[in-house]
C-alpha cells in the first residue's frame, strides 16, 4: 500500500452491505473509489466518530442522515492524515498522542479526584455543623436515648437514691445556670470501675462510678459534668453523627419524617467509636469553665481532676469521651487556668457528711 493509497470499507447510509473501497489522500479531499466511481468527501465535512482506540477500526462519516460512512482498519491512515497537513487541526484523532492524552488524562482524573477529597474534607465539617443545628432535638433525644441504653443498659445502672439524688443535685446546679435550656438532662450514674463519663446527643450524661470514687471533691465532679453538658449544648455527640454517617444520609433522613428517624437510629447505633474533634475539647473546656463560673461552683475542680489523670491511660467506653478523645496534657490544664477566673463568688456543693455518702453510696 503506498502512503496515500489506504483499503477499507463504505456504506451509502441506505443499503447496510459495505463495499471494498481505496481511498486516496488529496489536498483538499479524500477520494473514495467504489465500484469504478469515485467520491470525493472534503476534510473539513468530515466528522471521525470510531478509532480513537487502536482496538477498534477508524470510523468516518459524511453527509446528513443517513450520512455516508468509511471504515479503515489501519490506524495508519489517521497518522497519515496528520502528517500531511492538509485536513483541518483537531479534525482527526492523532494514535503518536495518545498515550500523552492518556497520560494527562490519568493525572487530570488523579487531580479531580485529590481535589474532590480536599475539598469534601474542608467543607464536611461546614456542612456537619449546619446540618447537625437543624435536627430536632426529639430526634437527638431518641438518638441519645438509643446510643446511652446501648452502652450504659438500665442494669448497670446504679439505682440507689444516696448516689443518685445528690448527683442530681449537681446537675440541677449546673443547668439552673443555662438560660433557656433545649434539654432535659438525664443522668446515669454505671457500676463500672472505668475512670469517665461520656455524653450522647439530647441531653444524656452517663458517668461510671470509677470516676466519682477517683474525685475528691464534689466540685471535681461538677467540673466533668460541666464539660460533658457543653458537648450535648454544642452538639458535639450529634455533629459527630452527621460526619461518620455522611451528611448526605442524614439530610435524605430529616427529609423522611418518622420513617427517617428510625433508619437514621438504625445507623448511628452502629457507631460506637465516635470521637470528639480537638476542637470540640477545647469548646466544652472553655464554656465548661464558663458555666462553672455561671454556678458559683470552683473551676478548681475541674482542673484538679485533669491534673490527678494527667499520664494515665484509663479504659473508656467506646463513645465519644473527653478522656479517651484527648488525655489531659500540660497545654490542656495551663489553659484552663488561664481560663479560670477568681473574680466569682462560688458557693459549696455538698458538705463533706453528704459528700463521703455519695461516694459510698456509689461504690
Amino acid at each position: 500500500m503506498s502512503e496515500d493509497l489506504w483499503h477499507g470499507r463504505y456504506l451509502d447510509g441506505r443499503v447496510p452491505v459495505p463495499s471494498p473501497t481505496t481511498v486516496r489522500l488529496g489536498p483538499m479531499s479524500l477520494t473514495i473509489s467504489v465500484d469504478g466511481q469515485e467520491r470525493e468527501w472534503a476534510y473539513h465535512e468530515i466528522r471521525q466518530t470510531q478509532g480513537f482506540s487502536p482496538n477498534e477500526p477508524v470510523r468516518l462519516e459524511y453527509g446528513d442522515e443517513p450520512a455516508e460512512s468509511l471504515a479503515i482498519d489501519d490506524h495508519g491512515f489517521l497518522t497519515a492524515i496528520n502528517e500531511a497537513g492538509w485536513a483541518p487541526q483537531g479534525r482527526f484523532d492523532r494514535p503518536d498522542l495518545r498515550r500523552l492524552k492518556f497520560f494527562l488524562s490519568a493525572m487530570g482524573l488523579v487531580i479531580a479526584i485529590g481535589t474532590t477529597a480536599m475539598l469534601y474534607v474542608m467543607a464536611l465539617p461546614i456542612l456537619a455543623d449546619y446540618v447537625s443545628r437543624h435536627i430536632p432535638i426529639e430526634w437527638e433525644e431518641r438518638l441519645g436515648d438509643t446510643v446511652s441504653e446501648t452502652l450504659a443498659p438500665t442494669g448497670a445502672r446504679v439505682s440507689d437514691p444516696a448516689c443518685l439524688e445528690p448527683m442530681q443535685e449537681i446537675v440541677e446546679r449546673l443547668t439552673a445556670a443555662i438560660p433557656d435550656c433545649p434539654y432535659t438532662i438525664r443522668l446515669a450514674v454505671v457500676e463500672n470501675d472505668v475512670v469517665n463519663a461520656f455524653a450522647a446527643p439530647g441531653g444524656y450524661v452517663v458517668v461510671f462510678t470509677g470516676l466519682i470514687d477517683q474525685a475528691e471533691t464534689p466540685e471535681e465532679v461538677a467540673g466533668v459534668l460541666a464539660h460533658e453538658l457543653q458537648h450535648i449544648l454544642q452538639r458535639h455527640g450529634t455533629r459527630a453523627v452527621v460526619r461518620e454517617l455522611a451528611t448526605g444520609v442524614v439530610i435524605a433522613a430529616i427529609s423522611s419524617g418518622a420513617d427517617g428517624l428510625e433508619t437514621l437510629l438504625g445507623a448511628a447505633t452502629q457507631l460506637t467509636g465516635l470521637s470528639y474533634q480537638r476542637g470540640d475539647e477545647d469548646d466544652a473546656d472553655r464554656e465548661g469553665m464558663d458555666l462553672l463560673a455561671r454556678a458559683g461552683i470552683d473551676g478548681s475542680g475541674m482542673i484538679a481532676f485533669f491534673e490527678k489523670l494527667e499520664g494515665q491511660a484509663p479504659d473508656t467506653p467506646r463513645f465519644v469521651s473527653y478522656l479517651s478523645t484527648h488525655p489531659p496534657t500540660e497545654d490542656r490544664i495551663a489553659r484552663l487556668n488561664s481560663l479560670r477566673s477568681a473574680s466569682y463568688i462560688t458557693r459549696p456543693l455538698l458538705d463533706e457528711s453528704r459528700w463521703n455518702a455519695l461516694k459510698s453510696a456509689c461504690r
